[in-house]
């Protein structure tokens, strides 16, 4: 028996067990994982410029202008600036790592039962 649910995902029962699976997520513009998406340029880029800003070399935000705006003394390539990007840099892996776990074990584990 096909059922429709209320978000709109039709559903089917399994052939081998007469049980109803939730199919696995969608992965489109309209979906989850990449609805985010468009997201992601302005957010890294607010990301790169605040990074930027907190150097001692500043960032020229009104170019044209050559006032370089500044609001950290960090040194390029100094202590900080190294510790700070290894920190970074391994929240960043953890949630990628998180993110793939949400995006691809469902599906995954919809495969491996079986069904």
């Amino acid at each position: 028996m096909t059922s429709t649910r209320p978000d709109g995902v039709t559903t089917h029962p399994c052939p081998e067990c007469g049980h109803v699976h939730t199919p696995p997520p969608t992965v489109d513009w309209t979906g989850y994982p990449l609805a985010s998406l468009p997201w992601a340029v302005p957010i890294g880029s607010a990301a790169h410029l605040a990074g930027d800003l907190v150097t001692k070399q500043g960032v020229p935000l009104l170019w044209p202008i050559r006032h370089q705006f500044k609001l950290g003394h960090v040194t390029t390539g100094g202590d900080i600036d190294t510790i700070l990007g290894w920190l970074l840099t391994f929240a960043y892996a953890v949630l990628v790592s998180y993110a793939l776990y949400v995006i691809f074990l469902p599906p995954l584990h919809f495969a491996w039962s079986g069904h």
